[in-house]
């Protein structure tokens, strides 16, 4: 969560940034997302339709989708800030932005 903010903060103007929540219920959910600080919009996935749409299997994961709507990407694990700064950077690079 920390370098998805810190990507939030630094890209935020250009990139949208959406958290999706499917282990944990909505009470707890929100109090994590206010304890992190998080500032970019979040929901939930009770029923996983989420995650498996985009066939995601472990936690955390990042999907990078672009402009048009295809998945640039997908990353099952933690990011470091440098990690996700790197690639959102190549993204916008591959996009001539």
């Amino acid at each position: 969560m920390p370098a998805l903010q810190a990507a939030y903060d630094e890209f935020g103007d250009r990139v949208a940034f959406i958290g999706v929540n499917h282990q944990d219920n909505r009470d707890d959910a929100l109090g994590f997302v206010a304890e992190a600080g998080v500032a970019y919009p979040s929901g939930m996935d009770p029923d996983r339709g989420t995650a498996r749409d985009y066939g995601l299997f472990g936690m955390p994961s990042t999907v990078f989708v672009a402009r048009d709507g295809t998945i640039a990407g997908t990353r099952t694990g933690e990011l470091t800030a440098a990690e996700l700064a790197r690639a959102i950077r190549e993204l916008l690079d591959d996009d001539g932005t």
